[in-house]
């Protein structure tokens, strides 16, 4: 090898060696104290965490929590946790705890040098001193989170936060038109939640069909109106289990829901399951899954439901509910009472025909989100925003 060549490889070496170095580095933030239970937007945590880090970036989480509690989901050993908040801060109230925040967060972003922030709630997003590319995950429907901007005093402050923000990222493409109209200049883009692919199920005849149904024990979840709606399908079929599978964070409508249970004399065809990190098994094994949620963001259950080929059964009103289920394709959207949300379960209870047939499409639909197509997005996203500190025009996310 001649001189020139040598001194060519070295340099090219030497800039190889110097980019594998530095990684393109990642701030999630989420102040939450809720990373160790399960749920959307901690699946998602750990899952786009996870997938970044795969894909060569340097991640750090940024939480604040008074314990040392552990993920509920698995995280990548390579994911840097840091608690901002030491259990001491915890004596204080809220609103003391977020000004002192305010005085951590600009040292912790000195001090790790983000090429982006990405803030998982307005929460979040005002932890941070202005001048970093930043993305604001919205995990709700748009209309939900901004219905206290209607106070002159939260919408000065939330459009103030958004305009030192590179982008917004929603779930659907319904809830962009919602951020537009109230920050017109804002970049909005479209990221589904990844939705991990499975062989579609094998529909067989039920001796006891089971319906499932996943989420937290809280009003909005609505899993009232589906216990009573399972009594009216009980009159029909007294053979039919109700799986009502999540933890609770509302004591009081836990109680509500099984008290409901036992005035019913449900008590034998209902079971209350604790939240599992693993799921599969119970998508398998129900009949139907049914989602009475009032508004959901997403619906990430929903979608890992359709995946295996499970018909849905929601609510027509319902936000992200009603864009993920086609009424009559992948499921049935019904009006929100008991009777109308009970004829919908037993129709697919009773009608192998259509029950395979909406899961099957079901099953298709969903796999546009697959992980591989949804993390390309996002690690194409943030890199948009950490080098350029907009999203590109002419990309279609």
């Amino acid at each position: 090898m001649d001189t020139k060549t040598s001194c060519t490889f070295s340099s090219q070496h030497i800039i190889s060696h110097s980019m594998e170095k530095k990684k393109t580095k990642c701030l999630f933030v989420y102040t939450a104290d809720t990373l160790h239970r399960a749920g959307g937007v901690q699946k998602v945590f750990c899952s786009l965490a996870t997938a970044l880090a795969e894909k060569g970036w340097d991640i750090i989480g940024i939480t604040e929590s008074p314990t040392k509690r552990t993920p509920f989901y698995p995280l990548d050993n390579r994911v840097r946790l840091i608690n901002a908040a030491p259990k001491s801060l915890f004596i204080f109230g809220k609103t003391i705890r977020k000004r002192i925040m305010k005085w951590v967060y600009p040292f912790l972003l000195h001090r790790e040098k983000p090429d982006v922030v990405l803030c998982f709630s307005w929460n979040d997003l005002e932890r941070l001193p202005s001048g970093y590319p930043t993305v604001l995950m919205q995990h709700v429907p748009p209309c939900v989170a901004l219905k206290k901007t209607s106070r002159p005093a939260v919408r000065k402050r939330y459009l103030s936060l958004l305009s030192h923000t590179s982008c917004v990222q929603v779930l659907l493409s319904s809830f962009q038109t919602e951020m537009h109209s109230f920050s017109p200049k804002t970049p909005v883009v479209c990221i589904g939640n990844a939705v991990e692919q499975h062989e579609r199920k094998t529909d067989r005849a039920h001796q006891n069909p089971i319906i499932l149904s996943i989420g937290r024990l809280e009003p909005n979840k609505n899993q009232l109106l589906l216990i009573q709606a399972f009594s009216i399908v009980c009159q029909h079929m007294p053979q039919a289990r109700l799986i009502l599978c999540g933890g609770s964070h509302n004591s009081d409508y836990e109680t509500l829901c099984q008290k409901t249970v036992n005035d019913l004399n449900l008590t034998e065809c209902v079971s209350f399951l604790p939240e599992t990190p693993d799921l599969l098994p119970l998508y398998y094994e129900a009949t139907v899954y049914a989602t009475p949620s009032l508004f959901e963001g997403w619906g990430l259950t929903v979608t890992e439901a359709m995946s295996v080929g499970l018909p849905i059964v929601g609510l027509k009103s319902a936000d992200g509910i009603n864009a993920l289920v086609q009424d009559g394709k992948t499921g049935l959207l019904t009006d929100n009472t008991p009777e109308d949300f009970a004829r919908a379960l037993i129709h697919l209870i009773k009608s192998p025909q259509d029950r395979i047939r909406l899961g099957k499409a079901a099953h298709k639909s969903i796999q546009t989100y697959s992980p591989e197509k949804i993390w390309t997005q996002w690690d194409k996203l943030l890199r948009s925003i950490a080098f350029q500190q907009k999203p590109p025009k002419g990309i279609d996310f």
